[in-house]
């Protein structure tokens, strides 16, 4: 009775030419690995999306160029419609509103391979505790990603899919 939205990234040394956080070599052993999974996994009914990558914009996450990140996007998203066309599929999620890396997806017209615009929303203890939870979302920042994703994107919906708060220093 669990829904599960599981993600697809990291890879190991051998398939990457580098670290775990690195784009694969081979585009098409990638699009293999997404069809596969995806075809695999179909049969079962509590799976209801897939998500392509975790925080690609923070360097600590993903360790590519843009345009490494488009084509891994695009096939992953590719191989999954092929193979189950009628998953979600996310774009991953952002760490903060506000991304160039957005602009260029959606410059790029890459907004055709996610129906779902996720970020990640985390309060810790560096912030200032004037920022609640409550108050990330607001703002210049937010307006300008949910501008961007309705005007040079297709209006996909926009999620938090992860949220949390550090009880760590106060």
């Amino acid at each position: 009775g669990i829904t599960l939205r599981p993600y697809i990234c990291y890879a190991p040394r051998w398939a990457t030419g580098g670290g775990w956080n690195r784009p694969p070599k081979d585009y098409q052993d990638w699009y293999d690995f997404c069809y596969k999974l995806a075809e695999e996994l179909k049969i079962h009914s509590n799976i209801a999306s897939y998500e392509i990558w975790n925080e690609q914009d923070g360097e600590l996450w993903f360790d590519g160029t843009i345009d490494e990140f488009k084509e891994l996007l695009k096939q992953g998203s590719t191989a999954i419609r092929a193979a189950d066309p009628d998953k979600e599929l996310l774009l991953g999620g952002f760490t903060q509103p506000a991304d160039y890396f957005l602009l260029e997806i959606v410059n790029s017209g890459y907004s055709q391979y996610y129906d779902i615009l996720p970020i990640h929303c985390y309060v810790e203890t560096w912030t200032p505790p004037r920022d609640k939870i409550e108050n990330y979302l607001k703002g210049t920042d937010y307006a300008w990603f949910v501008d961007h994703n309705r005007t040079m994107g297709d209006n996909q919906p926009i999620w938090v899919n992860e949220i949390g708060y550090s009880t760590m220093g106060r």
